[in-house]
C-alpha cells in the first residue's frame, strides 16, 4: 500500500512493542496481585523484550537477504549532465513492489546541515527498524540550469537515490564507459566542477586545475572525472 508521500507501508511491522508492553503490563499486574517481587519481575520483562528484539533483528536479516535474491540490476535511463543515470522513480517502480511483498516498508528523513543536507533511509520490517543508511549531500550552488529551489530538490533526489541503492544493496548497470560526467559525479564533485567551468582563460584554468589536483590527493577517480571537465573547458577557452 502506498501513501500520499509515495512511501510504502507494510501492515503489521509496528505491532511488536505494543504487544510486548501489553504482556509486560499483565505480568506486572500479576506481580502486584500476588505480592511478588516487582523489581525482579521487571528485570525478567526487560530480558524478554531484549530477546524479542534480537529475534526481530534475526527475522529482519533473514527476510532481507531473501528479498535481495529477487532484485535484478537496473539500467541508467535518464540524461543528466552528459550521461545517463537511474532516476529515483525508476528505482521505486522496479523495487518497491518486491520490498512490500517481502514484508518491508521504507521512508526517508531529511535534515538541513551546515554542509548541505543529510538524508537517512529508514527501513522497517518484522518488528525491527534499520536507520543505518545515511548520506550527507554536499551543498550545491544555483547554476544557469537550476535555481535555488531546484538545487534543493536535486540534493534531496540524489540523497534518496544514493541511500536507496546503498541501503537495499541494489546494483545499477553501468553503461557509462566514455569517461563523461554523470549526475552522481556532478553532485560529488560539484565545487570543483563549478570552479573549472567558471574559468575564462587558459591561464586561469591551469591555476585552478593545479589547486584541484593537489587537493584531490590519491582520489584517482576524482582526478579522472575532473580531467574530462578540465579538458572540455580548455576547448571552450581556446575556442
Amino acid at each position: 500500500m502506498e501513501n500520499k508521500q509515495g512511501e510504502l507501508q507494510v501492515m503489521g511491522t509496528q505491532e511488536l512493542m505494543p504487544q510486548l508492553e501489553s504482556e509486560s503490563g499483565a505480568l506486572l499486574q500479576m506481580a502486584i496481585d500476588k505480592d511478588l517481587d516487582v523489581d525482579k519481575l521487571e528485570k525478567i520483562i526487560e530480558l524478554k523484550i531484549k530477546e524479542e528484539l534480537r529475534q526481530c533483528k534475526r527475522d529482519f536479516d533473514y527476510h532481507f537477504a531473501e528479498m535481495q535474491k529477487d532484485f535484478k540490476p537496473v539500467q541508467r535511463t535518464k540524461k543528466g549532465y552528459s550521461n545517463k543515470y537511474a532516476p529515483l522513480e525508476d528505482l521505486q517502480s522496479l523495487y518497491s513492489p518486491i520490498i512490500s511483498e517481502h514484508g518491508f516498508s521504507y521512508k526517508w528523513n531529511e535534515q538541513i546541515i551546515d554542509t548541505g543536507k543529510r538524508v537517512t533511509l529508514i527501513i522497517t520490517g518484522y518488528g525491527y527498524t534499520d536507520k543505518d543508511t545515511t548520506f550527507d549531500v554536499p551543498k550545491l550552488e544555483k547554476t544557469n540550469q537550476m535555481n535555488s529551489i531546484q538545487v534543493l530538490a536535486a540534493m534531496s533526489s540524489y540523497g534518496k537515490r544514493y541511500t536507496f541503492t546503498s541501503g537495499f544493496g541494489i546494483i545499477i548497470e553501468d553503461e557509462d564507459t566514455d569517461g563523461n560526467l554523470t549526475f552522481d559525479d556532478g553532485v560529488q564533485y560539484a565545487d570543483q566542477v563549478l570552479k573549472l567551468q567558471n574559468c575564462n582563460t587558459k591561464k586561469e584554468l591551469i591555476t585552478v586545475w593545479k589547486d584541484i589536483y593537489k587537493n584531490l590527493g590519491t582520489d584517482k577517480i576524482g582526478i579522472e572525472i575532473l580531467s574530462v571537465v578540465k579538458d572540455k573547458q580548455k576547448k571552450k577557452v581556446n575556442g
